[in-house]
């Protein structure tokens, strides 16, 4: 297993994904094994959990993305 130093591992990455007529937010960072970061809701986005969950970026890939009808994308979706 790896050690976790509580560092994030490299810089962000911020995309828009297809879907369904619609573009989530998402947010990748890290290395390791792919983790799907899901928020809460119904009134959040993923920036809550920043920046405390990117410290297992050392460690994990983490894909964060932002439900439909959230995030900085919210006013998009129908």
């Amino acid at each position: 297993m790896a050690r976790l130093k509580g560092e994030q591992t490299g810089t962000p990455r911020e995309s828009r994904v297809p879907v369904g007529g619609a573009e989530l937010n998402a947010r990748e960072i890290g290395k390791g094994t792919s983790v799907i970061v899901l928020h809460g809701g119904p009134d959040f986005d993923h920036s809550y959990l920043l920046p405390e969950l990117d410290r297992l970026s050392e460690a994990f890939h983490l894909f964060y993305y932002d439900q439909r009808g959230r995030g900085c994308l919210a006013h998009r979706a129908t």
